[in-house]
């Protein structure tokens, strides 16, 4: 987003003694027969999404997951597909990275007893399309603040890529949702890392949060904010502010226990700042308290009949 920014920001200087090009990325052809085989395929993989959404049965579901699969591999590797929307595939997030070098597709199947399974795989923008499909470790992992790789994926759906560099090191930040069972739901800002060699990393030590209590600085390799299937959490980047903004959540029945699955926003937000080549958490977001109510006395008084509303 701080590119495209500059890139808008730049375009309206025209007095300045060099310009600034709108686009730098060259737009990728794809000719007509190349988009009536993706529009083919893509229309052949309607069915099965639908299916492994709807599906009473589990087996049958995940059977159309993966019939649904090799439609979308062998849509990929059509020569410029990069370019091809698939804005079809509703059940499919699709995000691409704020400097087009790639894109990712996930998805979710959920079964009967409300556990989830992920599917997801990165597309780099190419001529011949270059893929790497993400493999569903969940159900392995014990310590969720792991580092991990495509074979051994945490597993979201990512619906936002941020970008931030180091020296030459680029840092995607993905925000993303991760349902775990009937009672909670996460939600998850992780960052990926691409080698040369195109290795994926998921997962760096760049979270810093200060304890309030010890001012104890912990180090954390992803965020992941915890919460009550039911209630509805925020996880966004806010232009405004230049961070990741989250609402606080708390026990809705006793900050004690601080249960994940009990856990409801309270009104206020946290974020998460670039600062210093990391993530930096802000413990309060917005400070603006009003001094005095919007109204000095209420609007209808009981003692003064003139100021209630009258009955029609």
């Amino acid at each position: 987003m701080k590119n495209l920014l500059l890139i808008f920001f730049f375009s309206l200087c025209s007095c300045v003694l060099y310009s600034q090009k709108k686009n730098k990325v060259k737009p990728l052809p794809i000719d007509s027969a190349s988009i009536t085989t993706l529009n083919e395929l893509q229309d052949s993989m309607l069915l099965p999404m639908f299916l492994m959404r709807e599906e009473i049965n589990d087996f049958k579901r995940i059977d159309a997951c993966y019939k649904f699969i090799p439609l979308l591999v062998q849509a990929l590797k059509v020569p410029n597909s990069y370019v091809y929307k698939f804005d079809s595939l509703k059940n499919v997030s699709i995000v691409n990275s704020p400097d087009e070098k790639f894109r990712i597709f996930t998805w979710q199947v959920e079964f009967s007893n409300s556990e989830m399974r992920y599917f997801g795989v990165l597309q780099f923008r190419s001529k011949q399309s270059k893929n790497i499909a993400f493999y569903d470790y969940t159900s392995n992992i014990k310590n969720e603040d792991t580092i991990t790789d495509n074979t051994r994926w945490w597993g979201a759906v990512y619906y936002s890529i941020l970008k931030n560099t180091v020296g030459k090191q680029s840092y995607y930040t993905l925000l993303g949702w991760k349902g775990k069972n009937v009672f909670g739901v996460n939600k998850v800002a992780e960052v990926l890392k691409i080698d040369p060699d195109s290795t994926l990393t998921f997962g760096a030590a760049i979270f810093h949060k200060t304890d309030s209590v010890t001012k104890e600085v912990k180090v954390y390799n992803r965020f992941i904010l915890s919460y009550k299937r039911s209630a509805s959490v925020t996880l966004n980047y806010d232009n405004d502010q230049k961070m990741i903004v989250f609402d606080h959540v708390k026990d809705e029945a006793s900050e004690v226990l601080n249960r994940p699955f009990a856990c409801i926003p309270d009104g206020t937000y946290e974020g998460y700042k670039w600062k210093k080549d990391r993530w930096q958490h802000i413990n309060k977001v917005f400070y603006t308290v009003m001094s005095e109510p919007f109204f000095g006395q209420p609007i209808f008084s009981v003692k003064d009949p003139k100021t209630m509303p009258k009955m029609k």
